[in-house]
């Protein structure tokens, strides 16, 4: 009988299912758009480098996805590990899926429910958008049957640009800072790469990238 190799695979919970959800934003992006498992590289480099849910997976760019690194057991030796990376392509259609959801034009992480596999080629091919069913009528890029979000009144129907709050606002609000996200303590040397890699994507996603970074002079306008 041929030996069984050695896997990995990624604890689901940890990409915080909310109750009555099938899928979270990021597990659907592994499941219906990627066509890919817990156990594949491209998930098991992501989550060891901090991506744990959508809004991470929002804040990397090609140079994040590029310096990602997992942690698998080595085939040849289970008792080691070895390190992987994604590869071009896989980076590629990250950034496609990205590109994707800023093109819905909308302030909901559900919109990414409307995204799957057929519809990512077709952007990726033509730039077209929209999925073969259409979004839903009831907003766009939310599929029907997920209730949209209320927006927030304002005096006026239409705000200009200058006094509206902008999207980027909006996400930078929606992200929950804590102290506790800095606990977690480097237990091996060798892991320092994993290590520095999450480290980084946190401090980026809550908007302190400068803490870390030794260049950085801080101004005031006084």
């Amino acid at each position: 009988m041929e030996e069984e190799k050695p896997t990995r695979t990624v604890n689901m919970a940890y990409f915080n299912r909310r109750e009555g959800d099938v899928h979270t934003p990021m597990e659907h992006v592994f499941y219906n758009v990627l066509n890919v498992t817990d156990s594949s590289p491209i998930w098991i480099v992501l989550y060891d480098s901090g991506v744990h849910d959508f809004v991470d997976f929002m804040v990397m760019d090609q140079n994040d996805f590029e310096s990602c690194e997992g942690v698998i057991p080595d085939e040849s030796d289970p008792t080691s590990d070895r390190i992987i990376k994604m590869n071009r392509v896989q980076i590629k259609k990250l950034i496609a899926i990205q590109n994707w959801y800023k093109n819905q034009g909308v302030d909901d992480i559900r919109a990414i429910y409307q995204l799957d596999e057929d519809t990512l080629k077709r952007f990726i091919l033509t730039g077209q958008s929209s999925s073969s069913n259409g979004p839903s009528s009831s907003s766009p890029g939310i599929p029907s049957g997920i209730p949209a979000t209320p927006a927030a009144s304002t005096p006026h129907s239409r705000m200009s640009h200058s006094s509206a709050t902008s999207s980027a606002q909006l996400f930078q609000q929606s992200i929950k800072k804590s102290v506790s996200d800095y606990t977690t303590k480097l237990k091996d040397d060798k892991y320092w790469s994993n290590y520095n890699q999450a480290l980084r994507a946190q401090a980026k996603t809550h908007g302190l990238s400068n803490v870390l970074d030794p260049n950085y002079v801080p101004s005031t306008t006084d």
